[in-house]
């Protein structure tokens, strides 16, 4: 896939994964199930929105997941095109010479938007209410939907640009009023319960990575639960107690008149 175009390299990916030209799932645990380990990034890394890298043979992802699931599904997608494409197979000539950055977000949009399937669902000259359809079919948000029809000529130059001054009026740019549930992780779940029932603790986790509680928990989409203080019970099943307050008497004191 290294050396196809964006385009048919996501299609064959596509075809690979079995889904046709049909909605993608939940796109962390698409990723997980096909060997990729998604984590969250903790919040010394908000400078980037997500990255890739493989070691020892082995994909890894991090995302921002305290954006919103839209963006999300799309920066999952946009760097699994950086792991077909450019991760395992550049050259240092490719490297220097193809814009890397643009073809995994072409790779992301025909990863998440089949151009057939966008073609049937969105007419030419498409209405807000056509763009909002679409979206919620494909799971994207509204502004990368109305980007996507444009780019496939449902959308002229000029109907593009109002499109996306209507849609940054209601809101659009930075969320999703409407949007999709936020995607979980089934790995990391997993691995909680099955700590739990283990009777394993964040501890315990804790103390054999060098990770702190609050690292774990941001790493793992908020699957290992910091401990919480007022006998709440934690997701890894300890339970914590109120301080218990003791009030002492002092009988001999005296007081003034």
């Amino acid at each position: 896939m290294a050396q196809m175009p964006p385009e048919a390299s996501a299609l064959a990916l596509r075809g690979d994964w079995s889904y046709g030209e049909n909605p993608l799932p939940n796109m962390v645990s698409l990723a997980e199930s096909h060997g990729i380990r998604v984590f969250c990034l903790p919040s010394v890394g908000k400078e980037v929105d997500a990255f890739s890298f493989v070691f020892d043979g082995q994909p890894y992802i991090a995302v921002d997941a305290h954006k919103t699931p839209e963006r999300v599904r799309f920066d999952i997608a946009h760097e699994i095109g950086h792991l077909v494409m450019h991760e395992a197979s550049m050259s240092e000539l490719d490297a220097g010479t193809r814009d890397i950055e643009k073809e995994a977000h072409e790779f992301a949009s025909n990863l998440l938007m089949p151009e057939r399937r966008v073609k049937a669902l969105v007419p030419h000259h498409a209405l807000i209410g056509d763009i909002f359809k679409a979206k919620k079919y494909f799971g994207v948000a509204a502004m990368a939907m109305a980007y996507r029809a444009h780019a496939l000529g449902r959308l002229t130059d000029w109907e593009y640009r109002s499109m996306c001054s209507r849609l940054t009026s209601m809101g659009y740019r930075t969320a999703e009023s409407d949007g999709i549930d936020t995607e979980k992780s089934q790995v990391f779940g997993f691995v909680a319960s099955t700590n739990r029932a283990k009777g394993i603790s964040v501890n315990t986790v804790s103390e054999e990575t060098g990770l702190t509680s609050r690292e774990l928990h941001d790493l793992s989409f908020g699957n290992f639960m910091t401990v919480t203080s007022g006998g709440r019970e934690t997701a890894d099943g300890n339970v914590t107690s109120k301080p218990k307050l003791v009030l002492h008497v002092n009988r001999n004191f005296q007081t003034g008149e």
